[in-house]
Order: C-alpha cells, then structure tokens, then sequence
C-alpha cells in the first residue's frame, strides 16, 4: 500500500491525470456543442476530408501520412483537428519565433564548400549523393581534415571524460536527456564542483521528462546552489500542450582545454548518465 501511495505521489502520476482531465474537458465539451447543431457537425467532417487531401500531397513519410489518415478516417468527426492540433510537428508559434533567429545565426556560418563537393564526387559519387542529401535535408554541409576519436565501449569513452574534464580551464557545458545519480554522474559532478571553484564556467542542461524517474523535481536549484548554471529543457506541467512533444535528446559534452591550446572536445554517448558503468553494458561510443 506504501508503493502504491508512493507511485500516485510522483510528479508525472499528477501532472499526466491533470492533463488526462483537461482532454477529458476538451473531448466532452467538442461532443456538446457538435450535437447542438447538424452543420456544425457537416464542418468539422468536411475540414477532415480537406486534411487528408492536405496530407496526401504533402511530401512526408508515407507511413505517418498513411497512420494519420486511418485516424482521420476512424474519427472523422474530431479527427481533422486533431492533426490541425498535434500532427503538423511544427512548434507553436512563440518558440518558432524564438528559435527563428538563431537558426538564421548558424546558417550564416554553415557553408558549403564546392572543392570538398567536387572531391568527393571524383572519389565517390554514392557517397557524395548521401552527403548531398544530408546537407539539403539538415543544412549541415560536409568538412575535411576533422578527427574523431573511437571508443569500442562507453567505460573506455567516460575514462577519457573525466580526464579531459579535469584538464578544462574555461568552461564545461553539458547537454543529457537523461542523467541519473550514481558512479558515473556523480564522479562528473564532483569534478564539476572543483571547477566551479577554479572559476570555470559551468552549465548543463538536462530534458525534465527523461530525467523525471530519475531527480527529484528541484534537482535543478540544487546544482545552483553549487555554483553550477543548470536549465530544465521543456518542463513537464499539468497543462495540456503540444509543445511536451518537443523533447531535448541530446547527449552533448562540451569543453574548452589549456589556455594555451584552445581545443574544443566533445563526446556523445548513447546512454552516459546510467547509474553504474555496469549496469549500462558495453555502449558503442565515438567522440
């Protein structure tokens, strides 16, 4: 009974039925006004079939178009608006806004180069179509002369991190979707705290739902109070929004080296904040 009185009190059990009932609200109140009237009825069935024509000629993966018109379909009724509401993936309008600019910023500094196109074309002309395609569809072009470190598993790839961890002098930026208490984070927050009081500059970021099971709610104050600048990406509350779709999964660490040799690393791991290196098996890892 303790569990059970335990699992309720958790922060998503709350914030999930508070949205639960909202839709409820929502679904219940559409229901009452569309059977007022027989034309209010008629346009919300033709706005679905106007969706799906919409859909269909849209260039998108043909297995999410086709799952959206079975729902549409389905429930003709409501259908239409719900893909109005939550299947355009397209960010509410004050975030697009928001994020408007600083995608404008990197393009500026994202070109191509068209001896490295040509390159590649000469060595490979597969491997160049890839890399044309990658470049149109994400706006990251290709580079030369770049080195990568490989890792065959993430316990020779976190042995690297906290070496080179210890070895920053200006700042460590840390970007997770998730990060959990236990060897591995706790062995990098206690290098963090050192840097803090060298007068490095620390910040992390981690995503408030895949860290939900994991910290507790106010997590966030507490590696504040350590000297650390820490954000919560997108934090889950109990009103009902589209926009908790939009979840951080990076896995980003970022830091600057001597003085002397400034030098930028940075290594992903597929699952980093895992609470013993054990537990996380062998994690194949490139950084």
């Amino acid at each position: 009974m303790r569990k059970f009185l335990k699992f309720l009190s958790q922060r998503i059990v709350i914030v999930t039925f508070l949205i639960f009932l909202q839709i409820m609200w929502f679904v219940g109140m559409f229901l009452k006004v569309t059977s007022y009237s027989q034309y209010i009825t008629a346009a919300f069935k033709i706005l679905s079939i106007l969706v799906v024509i919409y859909i269909m000629n849209r260039s998108d993966n043909p297995s999410v178009k086709l799952g959206w018109i079975v729902v549409i379909l389905l429930f003709p009724l409501f259908g239409g608006l719900l893909y109005l509401t939550i299947g355009g993936k397209q960010p509410i309008s004050y975030l697009r806004r928001k994020l408007e600019p600083m995608i404008e910023e990197s393009v500026r500094h994202l070109k191509a180069d068209p001896e490295i196109e040509q390159e590649l074309k000469e060595k490979d002309g597969s491997t160049a179509s890839q890399i044309y395609y990658l470049e149109h569809q994400s706006g990251f072009p290709a580079y030369k002369d770049s080195k990568v470190d490989y890792y065959p598993s993430g316990e020779d790839c976190f042995k690297v991190m906290v070496e080179e961890l210890r070895k920053a002098k200006e700042y460590i930026y840390l970007e997770y979707f998730i990060i959990e208490e236990g060897i591995m984070w706790n062995t990098i927050l206690d290098i963090l705290e050192e840097k803090v009081k060298e007068g490095v500059d620390v910040r992390v970021m981690y995503d408030d739902v895949g860290c939900i099971f994991n910290l507790p709610s106010h997590y966030a104050d507490f590696l504040r109070k350590k000297g650390i600048k820490c954000i919560v990406f997108n934090r889950y509350i109990p009103i009902f929004s589209t926009v908790f779709n939009n979840r951080d999964h990076r896995k980003i660490l970022l830091l600057m080296g001597m003085l002397r040799l400034p030098a930028e690393l940075i290594l992903q791991m597929n699952i980093l904040m895992k609470s013993s290196v054990l537990d996380t098996g062998k994690t194949m890892v490139c950084g």
